[in-house]
C-alpha cells in the first residue's frame, strides 16, 4: 500500500485509540489490512457535485492471518468482519483537502475487542 501525504503534521483521531500523527494512522490500516488477506471495499453508492464526492461502502473480510497489535500478535480466529460506512471528501487542485471517515463503529470496535482477546504476548 502506497501513501503520499502533503503535510507530515496531519493526525487522525480514532475513536477508542485517540489520536495518531499520519505514521500512526498508516501503522493502523496496514496491520488491519495484513489480518485479512480477502479484505474488500467495495463502493455501493455515490454522488458527486463539483468539488465534494460523498460514497457509501461495505468492507468484508476474514481474519485469516497473523495481526500485529499493539500487545503482541493476534492468531488468526476465523472471524468475519462486515461493516459499512461513508465517506465524504472535498478535492482542491487535484488534491483530497478534506476527508470524512463514518462508520458502524459498535460493530466494528465488538470485532476489535474480539480480536483483543486472543492476541498472544511476544517475548521480548
Amino acid at each position: 500500500m502506497n501513501w503520499t501525504v502533503e503535510d507530515d503534521d496531519r493526525r487522525v483521531v480514532v475513536p477508542g485509540v485517540g489520536t495518531l500523527d499520519w505514521q500512526g494512522w498508516k501503522d493502523v490500516v496496514q496491520a488491519h489490512f495484513s489480518g485479512h488477506s480477502d479484505f474488500l471495499i467495495q463502493i455501493t453508492d455515490s454522488v458527486e457535485d463539483g468539488d465534494t464526492l460523498a460514497f457509501l461502502w461495505a468492507g468484508t473480510g476474514t481474519h485469516d492471518c497473523v495481526m500485529p497489535h499493539p500487545e503482541g500478535q493476534c492468531p488468526p480466529t476465523g472471524a468475519r468482519l462486515d461493516v459499512t460506512g461513508a465517506c465524504y471528501v472535498t478535492v482542491t487542485d487535484g488534491l483530497i483537502t478534506d476527508y470524512h471517515l463514518y462508520f458502524d463503529s459498535d460493530d466494528y470496535f465488538a470485532y476489535q475487542r474480539m480480536l483483543a482477546e486472543n492476541v498472544e504476548a511476544v517475548a521480548g
